[in-house]
C-alpha cells in the first residue's frame, strides 16, 4: 500500500500533494503503513479514504480494491454511508471518539449484498492548532465468529428441547419451533419423513412458511418429479444444493432479509436402526446474504444430524413404550388371574371353614362324633393352610406390581413384637425347644405398618421352627444407633455358605435342606425381604452350616424416610392381628402327631341372649347369587336376626323398597345388579340412605376395602370369614346404626368420620384404584377383629359411653382404610443403532469441530491446546456421529470452565495410537472437577451434575464409540478438571 500511495496522483485529490499533508496525517499515515492490525483513516470533509496492506482485504473481491485508495468514503461504502457518514461526522465535529462492536453491515464486496459484522472505533485525528481533520480507525471483522455463535445456539437448542421428545410427531414439531420464522441461518425449513412402505415421503413439519404464497405439499410420491429434487436425495443418499430455486416455487421467506431466499440445500436424513438408508429429507433454506460455504456446510450437516438423532430417539422410545404398554398388559392379565383365582378360592374356603369351625365349637367333646371330629379338624388346619398359601401368593404378586401401599403408625413395637411372636411359644414348647424373646421396652414408639411387621416376624419365627430340631429360637428387638434391629436367631440345621446369596430370592429354595416339612412355596423370605424394604429398611442373613441361623432387620427409626402422605394414627398398644393362627397351625402340623393347639378352635361365640338384650330382633337382609354361601350365612344370622335372604342386588333392592330393613348384608359380585350398584341405589333412596351396609367380598386387598368404603359401604368383609367375626361385624354395624338415630352428637362425630374417610380415600386412591385391579390379597383383620370386640363389651355395659363407641368406629374404618398405588416409572434410553461407516482420519474430524466452535472457545475465554499426532492410521466410522461426540466432549469442557476464575481456561485435545489396533482420543479441561462418585454414574441415562438438561448426551457419546466398537471413559484429575478418552479400532484393511 506504501507503494501504490507512492505512485498515486495526489494532484487531483482534495488532499493535494503529500509535501502539503499536515504533520497529523503523515504520523497517522506512517502508524497506518506499518501496523499487521486493519486499519484506515478517512481524512477531510469528504472523508478520503487512506488504509493498510491488513485492512484491504475487508474491500472484497468485487473491485473496491484500489479504486478506494483516496476515493471519499461514500464511493467506496455507498450501501453502508447512512451508518458510517453519521458516525464520522459525529467525529469531525464533536471531536469525541466512537466505539461499535458486532456491528451489522451490509455490506456489496462479492458481487451480493453480504451480512458481515465488524468491531471498530472512530479516533479523532487533531492538527497542531487542535482542529479536527480526521478518523483513524482500527477494523476487526468478526463476522465468523457472530454466526458460529448463533449457529452453535441452534444446535443446542435443537439437542436440548428434541431430546424430551416422547414421540416421532413431537420431535418433529419441537424442531420445527426451534427454527420458527425469521431465522436467519435456515430462513424456511421442510421435514419429510419416508413412508414405512418405501415409496413416498410424508411432510412432518415445516418452519418459516407460514406467512408465504408457497404451501408444501403434505405427501409426496418417491417415484415422480417432485420439484424439491427429494427422490433424488433419498435415492442417492447424497446432499442436493438448489440454485434455481426461484423458477421452481413462488417467493419464499428469507428470514430477517427483504430479499426472497433464492437457493435451498435438500438433506437427506440418515437413518438409525439395522438398515442403513435415508428415514426423512431435510429441506432448508439458504441465507440470502450468506454463500454457503464450508462452515455453513457443515451447520447445515449438523443440523440433519441431530434431526436424526432426535427421530431414531423418539421412535426407540414409542416402541420402548409399546413395549412397556403390552408387559404392562401382561401385568394387568397376570393380576386379573390372580384376583380371579382369588375370587374363586375364597367362597369355597369361606363354606369349608365357617362350617367346620362352628361344628368344632358347638360339639367340642361330643362322644358319637370323635372320630369325625378328627377329620373336621384335619380338613379345618388343611383349610387354613391353603389359605395361608393363597394369601401369600396374592400379597406378593401385589408387591410385585407395586400396588401395596404401607399405612405407618406410632406403635409400640417391643410390646407387638413380643405379642405376635408368642403364638409361637406352644408349638416350640410341644417341639421341645427353649423359645426366649426379649424385647425391652424402647424410647419411643417407632412407625410401621401393622400388618406388615406382623408378617415379618410371623415368616421369620415359622422359618427358625421349621429348620430347627434341637436347642433354641431367640426373637430379640434393640435399638441401634438411629434404626430399631429385629434379630431372630435359631440353633437349626442352618445354610450353606453358597446358597446365602439367593437365600430372598423368589421361589428359591436350598435344595436337600432337613426341615419339618418339605412344604412351601418358596417365596415367605423374598417376601420379608419386599416389607422390610417398604419400611426403609434392610435385611440379611447369617450362618454356619449345623450351627444355626441368625436373620437381621433393621429399620429406620423416625419418619423422614416414609413418605409423608402414608404416615398417620397415634401411638398405641399393639394387639396381635388374625394372620397367626394359620402359621400356628402349619407349624403344629409339622410336628409327630401335631394337632392345633387347644382353644384355637373352641373360641365361644357370642351369646345369642347377649345379642337380644343389646338388639331386639333386628332385621337384616342378606344378598348373595351363591346359594351355599346365602343358605350359610342365613342360618349363621338366623339366631339372633330376622333374615331375609335374596339372590342378587336387584332382588335385594325390591325387598328393602318393600320392607326397610335394619341392615344390608350383600356380596360384590352378583347379577343383574352388584353390590356397588345395590349400595348406590341405597344410598340414593331418601327413605334407606341411612341403613348400615355391609359389603360382604373374595375381592382381598386394602384397596378394594378402600373402594368399598369410598362407596359408600358401612364396613367390608372379606372371604373367608368366621362365624364369629361375621356375627361381631353386623352386631357392630347395627349397634353404630342404633346409636347416631339415638344421639343427635352421635350422629355428627359419625358423619364427621365418614367425611374423613372419603377423603383419606380419595388421596390415597387416587387414579389407580379401578374394577379391573381391585381384586386382591386378603390383609388381615385383626383391628377390626378388635374393634369388634371392644363394641360386644361396650354393648355389655350398663351405662355405654359415646366417645368410646367413636373409638370403636374409627378402630374399625381405619383397619378398612389401607389402599395400594401403582408406582412405576420408565426410563428409556435409545437402543444402539448400526451405522454406515466410511474410512476417516480422526485428526480431521477434530479440526472440522475446533473450526465449528472457534467462535464459543473465544467467546468463553478458552485456550485452545491440540497434540495431535502428525500421522495417525484411519478408522472406520460415521462422520457426523464422530463429529457429534467430539462436540459434546469440548462443549462439557467449556462449560466445566465457565465459573472458573482463579486460573486459566485452558482445553486440551490429543490424539494417538495406542498399541497398534487403536486410536486414541483425550478432551481435558481444568473446571470444577467431577467426583469419583459422579463420575461412576455420569454415563448413565438421564444422570446429570447440571442444574438443567435431561443427563442423555454422554449417554449417548457411549452409545455411539460403542456402536463404533470402541470405548468412553472418565478421568477424574484432582484438585480440578476431567480428562474424558475414547479409543476406536484402525481400519482392518489398514491394519492388515
Amino acid at each position: 500500500m506504501g507503494a501504490l500511495m507512492r505512485a498515486h496522483d495526489w494532484t487531483q485529490s482534495p488532499l493535494g500533494p503529500p509535501a502539503q499533508w499536515p504533520d497529523s496525517l503523515k504520523m497517522a499515515l506512517s502508524i497506518l503503513l506499518n501496523s499487521r492490525f486493519p486499519m484506515v483513516i478517512f481524512w477531510g470533509p469528504e472523508f478520503t479514504v487512506l488504509y493498510n496492506d491488513a485492512w484491504r482485504p475487508i474491500l472484497g473481491a468485487g473491485g473496491k480494491h484500489p479504486k478506494a485508495l483516496g476515493s471519499p468514503g461514500i464511493e467506496v461504502w455507498p450501501e453502508v454511508w447512512d451508518i458510517l457518514g453519521a458516525q464520522l461526522d459525529g467525529v469531525l465535529k464533536g471531536g469525541e471518539a466512537t466505539w461499535s462492536e458486532d456491528l451489522l453491515l451490509p455490506l456489496e464486496r462479492y458481487g451480493y449484498l453480504e451480512e458481515a459484522y465488524f468491531t471498530y472505533s472512530y479516533s479523532p485525528i487533531k492538527a497542531a492548532d487542535g482542529r479536527v481533520g480526521g478518523a483513524f480507525t482500527a477494523v476487526f471483522e468478526t463476522t465468523e465468529r457472530v454466526l458460529s455463535e448463533r449457529r452453535m445456539q441452534i444446535l443446542r437448542e435443537l439437542a436440548a428441547r428434541t431430546a424430551e421428545s416422547k414421540s416421532v410427531k413431537e420431535a418433529c414439531r419441537t424442531f420445527a419451533e426451534v427454527l420458527g420464522e425469521n431465522n436467519p441461518e435456515i430462513p424456511f425449513a421442510l421435514l419429510y419423513l419416508v413412508d414405512d412402505d418405501g415409496q413416498g415421503v410424508s411432510l412432518a413439519a415445516s418452519a418459516g412458511l407460514q406467512r408465504s404464497n408457497y404451501h408444501p405439499a403434505g405427501h409426496l410420491a418417491l417415484d415422480g418429479n417432485d420439484g424439491w429434487s427429494i427422490a433424488r436425495a433419498v435415492r442417492n443418499g447424497e446432499p442436493i444444493v438448489l440454485d434455481d430455486l426461484h423458477l421452481r416455487v413462488a417467493a419464499l421467506p428469507a428470514g430477517i432479509w427483504p430479499e426472497p431466499t433464492r437457493q435451498a440445500i435438500v438433506l437427506p436424513v440418515a437413518k438409525s436402526g439395522q438398515h442403513a438408508g435415508v428415514t426423512g429429507v431435510l429441506i432448508g433454506g439458504i441465507n440470502p446474504r450468506r454463500e454457503l460455504d464450508v462452515r455453513y456446510r457443515r451447520f447445515f450437516d449438523l443440523v440433519a444430524a441431530q434431526m436424526a438423532t432426535a427421530v431414531a430417539n423418539s421412535r426407540a422410545y414409542e416402541e420402548e413404550r409399546r413395549r412397556s404398554e403390552a408387559l404392562a398388559e401382561i401385568d394387568r392379565a397376570k393380576t386379573a388371574f390372580f384376583s380371579n383365582a382369588s375370587h374363586e378360592f375364597r367362597t369355597p374356603l369361606t363354606l369349608m371353614l365357617g362350617p367346620l369351625e362352628d361344628a368344632l365349637v358347638r360339639h367340642p367333646t361330643a362322644a358319637t362324633i370323635v372320630s369325625e371330629r378328627r377329620d373336621l379338624e384335619i380338613m379345618h388346619r388343611n383349610g387354613l393352610r391353603l389359605l395361608k398359601l393363597v394369601n401369600t401368593l396374592l400379597d406378593f404378586s401385589r408387591i410385585e406390581a407395586g400396588r401395596v401401599r404401607a399405612l405407618y403408625e406410632p406403635i409400640d413395637l417391643a410390646v407387638y413384637t413380643a405379642e405376635v411372636a408368642s403364638n409361637f411359644r406352644s408349638a416350640m414348647s410341644r417341639a421341645g425347644l427353649r423359645f426366649t424373646i426379649d424385647c425391652p421396652p424402647l424410647s419411643g414408639p417407632v412407625y410401621v405398618d401393622r400388618d406388615m411387621w406382623e408378617k415379618i416376624v410371623l415368616n421369620l419365627v415359622s422359618n427358625a421352627f421349621k429348620y430347627t430340631f434341637n436347642g433354641e429360637v431367640a426373637v430379640v428387638l434393640r435399638p441401634a444407633g438411629p434404626s430399631v434391629q429385629l434379630v431372630v436367631r435359631d440353633t437349626g440345621v442352618g445354610i450353606p455358605e453358597s446358597e446365602l446369596p439367593r437365600l430372598f430370592e423368589r421361589f428359591y429354595r436350598v435344595e436337600g435342606q432337613e426341615g419339618r416339612t418339605m412344604e412351601g412355596t418358596g417365596i415367605g423370605l423374598a417376601l420379608v425381604q419386599e416389607l422390610v424394604r417398604l419400611h426403609g429398611g434392610t435385611v440379611w442373613a447369617q450362618s454356619v452350616l449345623g450351627s444355626g441361623t441368625t436373620f437381621t432387620v433393621m429399620i429406620p427409626m423416625g419418619t423422614a424416610h416414609l413418605p409423608r402422605e402414608r404416615i398417620g394414627g397415634e401411638p398405641t398398644m399393639a394387639q396381635t392381628g388374625g394372620q397367626a393362627e394359620a402359621f400356628v397351625e402349619e407349624a403344629l402340623r409339622s410336628l409327630p402327631g401335631g394337632v392345633a393347639h387347644e382353644g384355637a378352635i373352641e373360641k365361644e361365640l357370642i351369646s345369642p341372649h347377649r345379642v337380644a338384650a343389646a338388639v331386639e330382633r333386628a332385621t337384616v337382609l342378606v344378598a348373595d347369587d351363591n346359594a351355599d354361601m346365602l343358605e350359610y350365612v342365613r342360618r349363621l344370622l338366623a339366631a339372633r336376626y330376622d333374615v331375609q335372604a335374596v339372590a342378587d342386588g336387584q332382588a335385594a333392592l325390591d325387598a328393602a323398597r318393600a320392607r326397610r330393613p335394619d341392615l344390608i348384608l350383600t356380596d360384590v359380585m352378583m347379577p343383574r345388579l352388584d353390590g356397588f350398584g345395590l349400595l348406590q341405589a341405597i344410598r340414593r333412596d331418601g327413605a334407606l340412605r341411612d341403613v348400615p351396609v355391609v359389603l360382604l367380598s373374595a375381592r382381598a386387598g386394602e384397596e378394594a376395602k378402600v373402594e368399598g368404603l369410598e362407596a359408600g359401604a358401612d364396613d367390608y368383609l372379606l372371604k373367608p370369614f368366621s362365624a364369629r367375626e361375621l356375627i361381631a361385624r353386623v352386631e357392630a354395624n347395627l349397634q353404630l346404626a342404633r346409636l347416631r338415630r339415638e344421639t343427635s352428637e352421635s350422629e355428627r362425630r359419625y358423619r364427621q368420620t365418614q367425611a374423613e374417610l372419603a377423603h383419606i380415600s380419595r388421596v390415597i386412591s387416587l387414579g389407580e384404584l379401578t374394577a379391573s385391579i381391585a381384586h386382591e390379597v386378603q390383609q388381615p383383620l385383626a383391628a377390626v377383629d378388635n374393634g369388634a370386640l371392644a363394641c360386644r363389651k361396650w354393648l355389655d355395659r350398663a351405662t355405654p359411653d359415646l366417645d368410646e363407641a367413636r373409638g370403636c368406629l374409627e378402630l374399625i374404618v381405619k383397619a378398612n382404610n389401607r389402599a395400594s398405588e401403582v408406582i412405576r416409572r420408565i426410563r428409556t434410553l435409545a437402543k444402539k443403532a448400526e451405522i454406515e461407516k466410511v474410512t476417516l482420519d480422526v485428526n480431521d474430524v477434530i479440526n472440522e469441530v475446533i473450526a465449528l466452535l472457534e467462535g464459543e472457545l473465544t467467546s468463553h475465554l478458552v485456550s485452545l491446546h491440540l497434540e495431535l499426532a502428525p500421522t495417525l492410521p484411519t478408522i472406520m466410522a460415521d462422520r457426523v456421529h464422530l463429529q457429534q461426540v467430539v462436540m459434546n466432549l469440548v462443549m462439557n469442557g467449556i462449560e466445566a470452565m465457565q465459573s472458573v476464575t482463579d486460573r486459566p481456561r485452558q482445553l486440551m485435545i490429543q490424539s494417538g495410537q495406542q498399541e497398534t489396533q487403536q486410536v486414541h482420543v483425550s478432551v481435558t479441561d481444568c473446571g470444577v472437577g467431577i467426583s469419583t462418585e459422579n463420575a461412576g454414574r455420569l454415563f448413565e441415562p438421564f444422570f446429570t451434575t447440571k442444574s438443567s438438561g435431561m443427563g442423555m448426551g454422554l449417554s449417548i457419546c457411549r452409545s455411539i464409540i460403542e456402536a463404533h466398537g470402541g470405548r468412553l471413559w472418565v478421568t477424574p484429575n484432582a484438585p480440578f478438571g476431567a480428562t474424558f478418552e475414547f479409543t476406536l479400532p484402525v481400519n482392518a484393511d489398514q491394519a492388515a
